[in-house]
């Protein structure tokens, strides 16, 4: 049977026809799909942030609570309790999310991020997977640029260059820097307690590019001519730098006499100190009993430690089976502390352990982001005294 030519060019006119509606339809049917998929990560990050930020969680003071069975918990959030603004959190539940491996905090007192997941919602048939970052809202750097010697053999920071940027990373024009600077001299006796405590705030107005400069050298030369070579040989000067800049805080530690070696943690008045192995100097260390609580920019309060470990072994801290202390301090560390300081000798030197109140970074959950769309939310969250970037990353699990 002969195919005519009309019947041939009608063929073809329907193919044209059934393949223009083809190229319509399916992208709005398909498209949509996936852009409301889109939008619904972005709906479900929002509120998980909202829930988080916003709520105290079940019970409201699990946060400060070190005998709460943690499976009692009925619902997850950081706020604190009573808060007379919003998105101001629990400094405590802030720090519960602190890592066990990178940070010396019990891991007892650790939360589980699937069992976080569990409480916020994401183990649902979708299972979204999250991370939270907490980083100060003031990014602060500084570098030293001259050196006072105090005793032979003991030289410190004197000259400063400090720059400030804010929480998207351009430089914190006209921010307020100080720093504080805290001498502590311990006594010969016995109990090697604290015999002395002096503390000095030097500030200055950074620049257009954040940067400034403070000299704490006059402060240093009264120190030295008031104390013996003696007692300078039984001290130790800690540095911290404070910045404020559009009503946003932030602070910083710069004195880890033994690097990694020794580092602290608070939660409510319990200070934790954990020595890590295979770091030089090697030896022990003898905590002194006596605690130092900032205030900033301009207060230290003073405590002393109760100790819980019959005898004097309980100051010590080595590489053994002491590597890892709890100690209970003597003063009430409101959320204004920022930082509290443990005294310590190790080879004849002594030097400061801080624990800042948060650490400056915290990350928590369930792992990196590995899928192809991820919703990242953030807020500026005030956590004590200070000021912090919250940044809360979401995904679909089954997405690659």
């Amino acid at each position: 049977m002969e195919v005519s030519l009309d019947t041939l060019f009608s063929a073809l006119v329907l193919i044209v026809v059934i393949s223009s509606l083809f190229a319509f339809i399916y992208p709005a049917a398909y498209g949509p799909l996936t852009v409301t998929s889109e939008h619904e990560l972005e709906t479900v990050a929002k509120a998980v942030l909202d829930k988080i930020l916003l709520t105290p969680g079940y019970p409201g003071g699990w946060g400060a609570d070190i005998l709460l069975n943690l499976s009692t918990m009925t619902s997850f959030g950081l706020a604190k309790e009573g808060a007379h603004s919003p998105f101001e959190l629990d400094l405590d539940k802030a720090m519960r999310l602190a890592n066990s491996s990178e940070f010396p905090f019990p891991a007892t007192l650790s939360l589980s991020p699937t069992t976080v997941a569990r409480l916020l919602g994401l183990e649902s048939e979708e299972r979204y997977g999250f991370m939270i970052t907490i980083t100060p809202a003031l990014n602060i750097t500084a570098s030293l640029l001259s050196t006072f010697t105090l005793a032979p053999g003991y030289s410190v920071g004197s000259i400063f260059d400090i720059q400030v940027l804010n929480y998207a990373r351009r430089p914190a024009a006209n921010a307020e820097v100080t720093v504080l600077s805290i001498l502590t001299v311990v006594t010969s006796g016995q109990d090697a307690d604290i015999s002395m405590i002096n503390s000095s705030s030097s500030s200055a107005i950074a620049d257009w590019s954040g940067r400034c400069t403070i000299d704490i050298t006059n402060w240093l030369t009264v120190i030295k001519d008031e104390l013996t070579g003696k007692e300078l040989k039984k001290s130790t000067i800690s540095i911290v730098v404070f910045a404020e800049n559009a009503g946003i805080r932030a602070a910083r530690v710069f004195d880890f006499d033994l690097g990694s070696r020794l580092s602290g943690s608070c939660l409510g008045n319990y200070i934790f100190i954990c020595l890590e192995e295979d770091q030089p100097p090697y030896g022990a260390a003898h905590v002194i009993n006596a605690t130092e609580a900032l205030v900033l920019p301009h207060y230290v309060l003073t405590g002393y430690l109760i100790n819980e470990t019959n005898g004097q072994s309980g100051l010590v801290v080595n590489a053994g089976a002491k590597k890892y202390r709890v100690y209970r301090t003597s003063m009430t560390l409101t959320d204004e502390v920022s930082v509290a300081f443990i005294v310590a000798k190790s080879l004849g030197k002594y030097f400061s352990i801080p624990s800042p109140r948060p650490p400056d970074r915290i990350q928590f959950g369930t792992g990196q982001p590995s899928a192809m769309k991820t919703s990242v939310q953030t807020r500026i969250v005030k956590i004590g005294a200070l000021h912090y970037l919250f940044e809360l990353a979401v995904w679909r699990e089954g997405e690659s």
